[in-house]
């Protein structure tokens, strides 16, 4: 089978499908932008992100080579919130998939024009991101992600001076950009602090939330819309619990959301065998 895959960054969602896709003996290609190759057809195209890519290729694409192929959308938060659904031509699309069912109702009035459906949570490398090696206190509680205003990176300072106050005067806060390609970078940076402080205002999943719990480590979260449904109502920063179980943490991945449950979820859904 070839297979193209079009994403928007985000290697953490679409590297892994791809790499297990090619382990099947199928041919992948792909990009940042939506394009064609000559003599070479996809049977299948996965939209990874609901944003131009696919707006593009609904609008400007001509079958040349012979029956359409297969096209899947997984859509995130970005395209739900900024409403690029109104420009895709659906009648090129098969399936949808929502990587939350909170994202999914966001979506219920909207018109898909009949086209199915699905919800396939975001899933963790349970092998990149492992049990951290000790829990012995290192005053550090830490926020990985963009540094904007939706992430809310204003509530940081408030934060920890409440850890300051409360907890213990030594917290210091560090502070973690992603990069492509940061996994294991990224697990390394988790060993160093005693929580993960998440205060987001938006989100549609909170990759960095399941990293977290991977490793064992409390998040503390800010009150998005669909976060007590996605994370349970037990990780909230207005509660400010802090106490760690973390083999339960890291249980809650691997049973609801590991990546190989969402790598074998997706599959099925584009048919790839």
């Amino acid at each position: 089978m070839n297979i193209a895959i079009f994403h928007d960054g985000g290697s953490r969602f679409w590297v892994p499908l791809a790499k297990y896709w090619q382990s099947l003996g199928h041919e992948v290609r792909g990009g940042a932008n939506y394009s064609v190759w000559p003599n070479w057809e996809p049977d299948l195209i996965l939209f990874e992100f609901c944003n131009n890519n696919v707006v593009g290729f609904t609008k400007k694409w001509v079958n040349k080579y012979g029956k359409p192929p297969k096209v899947v959308v997984r859509c995130h938060g970005v395209g739900v919130r900024l409403n690029i659904y109104k420009n895709v031509d659906f009648n090129y699309v098969d399936e949808i998939i929502f990587v939350s069912d909170p994202l999914k109702r966001q979506t219920d009035d909207w018109d898909f024009g009949g086209v199915p459906r699905h919800v396939i949570y975001n899933g963790i490398n349970l092998d990149k991101f492992t049990l951290k090696e000790s829990f012995e206190p290192t005053y550090k509680i830490g926020f990985a992600g963009r540094m904007i205003q939706s992430k809310g990176v204003d509530l940081l300072p408030e934060i920890l001076e409440k850890f300051k106050r409360e907890v213990d005067p030594r917290y210091e806060l560090i502070t973690a950009v992603p990069e492509e390609g940061r996994d294991r970078d990224m697990n390394a940076w988790y060993e160093q602090i005693d929580y993960l402080v998440h205060p987001s205002l938006i989100e549609s999943f909170g990759f960095v939330v399941g990293e977290a719990l991977a490793k064992g480590i409390r998040p503390l979260i800010g009150r998005w819309d669909g976060a007590s449904e996605v994370w349970g109502n037990e990780f909230f920063l207005s509660d400010f619990n802090l106490k760690q179980d973390p083999h339960r943490f890291r249980k809650i991945i691997e049973e609801k959301y590991n990546e190989t449950r969402m790598i074998q979820e997706v599959s099925k859904i584009c048919e790839v065998k």
